[in-house]
């Protein structure tokens, strides 16, 4: 069977590609779609079929693992419930072949970490990421010229999941650096190896300090936790914490970095709708949830196997073919969303899917919105004549995910 539609991943069909997602979705909720280099496989693009999938009984992330438990009712993820981790061997193909670290496992590590990331507890860190952000923003702005993600979105986040972690200030900007050898146009495959191994010998050791020193402080970290954490009877090893925080980083960092960036790149573009934020901080909540609906940082989507003979949406699958659910054509479906294409902060019902839904919610989508709605804030506050220094600077990711690598901004206080 031919392929009915050529998913966008490439070049400029990547920097705007809702027009032809629009254009599969109107083919039907569910058809069959490629990717270079790829076999083929089912696209779901319709916001109740994208819906249906995320929790589908026989569509797993993992054919090999174990099936789905039963997960937590629509939106419950976000209080603590079983969330979406990534496991390590969902890393690049090159990365994979070089590395031989252990795996924790995915269930017993959900329910050991769950509780770092309930809106509670990453609440309280809303004060120092609004005082991480102010500081980088601080120190971007002394040329009034600076590339928005290198300064601001690409490290705010970061600083965001070490606080989580428990990482020590002192070490965070090695860290940091490294991150940026691992992230997407930021070395070659080698040195990206080469730092994230770099990354899972400094967390062991972390871990091996935290065993010895036992815990401190009033508020416990993930860390902290992880090491005094039992599952199955036995204690996480210091190779198996060292994994858990690189999945969290992988999984906690990029998709909130590009959301940030997608984010100002929208507000260099609407001077009102930074005065409006500006004026009403109540509203930020609401531009978050918005945003994560009309540019979600989750594209293409999330793959799934068939593991047995089923239908989704009506159409029949068999067991052993791949779906890629494609959670931003579910964002922009009309059927759901009236004039789903337009940025509207005043959109009453936003329920979109980008953190996923059931068993596999986001586990960081509290520590995500806490970031971003921090961020943006800062943002919008001190620099509310943001705008664009060069538009054709913007430098965009050329393969698969999408996202920005350059914003070239003028911060301009008001005077």
């Amino acid at each position: 069977m031919n392929p009915t539609f050529q998913v966008p991943s490439a070049g400029a069909d990547l920097i705007s590609p809702y027009a032809l997602l629009r254009g599969a979705r109107e083919h039907g909720p569910v058809i069959r779609a490629a990717l270079p280099g790829a076999d083929e496989f089912w696209l779901v693009s319709s916001y109740d079929a994208v819906r249906e999938a995320l929790t589908h009984p026989d569509l797993v992330k993992d054919p090999e693992g174990p099936e789905d438990p039963e997960g937590p009712a629509d939106g419950e993820g976000a209080s603590g419930g079983e969330g979406s981790l990534p496991p390590l061997d969902e890393l690049p193909e090159a990365t994979r072949a070089r590395l031989a670290v252990p795996t924790p496992d995915h269930t017993a590590l959900r329910a050991s970490v769950a509780q770092y990331f309930t809106p509670a507890r990453v609440g309280a860190l809303r004060e120092r990421m609004r005082a991480d952000a102010r500081a980088l923003l601080t120190a971007a702005a002394t040329d009034g010229e600076t590339d928005l993600v290198a300064s601001f979105t690409f490290p705010l986040p970061f600083a965001g999941i070490c606080a989580v972690l428990g990482v020590p200030g002192r070490d965070r900007p090695r860290l940091l650096d490294l991150t940026r050898e691992m992230a997407p146009g930021g070395s070659d495959p080698d040195r990206a190896d080469g730092a994230f191994m770099e990354l899972w010998h400094y967390f062991r050791e972390l871990a091996d300090r935290q065993r010895k020193s036992g815990p401190s402080g009033d508020t416990p970290t993930l860390l902290a936790g992880l090491v005094d954490a039992r599952h199955g009877g036995h204690r996480w090893s210091d190779e198996e914490c060292a994994s858990v925080c690189l999945m969290l980083i992988i999984a906690g960092h990029e998709p909130t970095a590009n959301l940030l960036g997608l984010g100002a790149l929208l507000l260099t573009r609407d001077g009102s709708l930074i005065e409006e934020l500006r004026t009403a901080p109540d509203r930020l909540p609401g531009f978050v949830e918005e945003l994560l609906r009309y540019d979600s940082p989750v594209y293409p989507g999330v793959f799934r196997h068939v593991v047995r003979d089923t239908t989704l949406a009506g159409v029949a699958l068999a067991a052993g073919e791949s779906v890629l659910v494609a959670v931003g054509a579910g964002n922009r479906d009309p059927g759901r969303f009236p004039g789903p294409d337009q940025f509207d902060l005043g959109r009453s019902d936003v329920r979109h899917l980008s953190f996923g839904r059931g068993p596999h919610f986001c586990l960081g989508a509290p520590l995500a919105r806490v970031v971003a709605e921090s961020g943006f804030r800062e943002l919008v506050e001190c620099f509310p004549g943001l705008r664009l220094s060069d538009s054709n600077r913007v430098q965009w990711r050329t393969e698969y995910l999408r996202g920005l690598l350059g914003l070239p901004v003028l911060l301009r206080p008001l005077r």
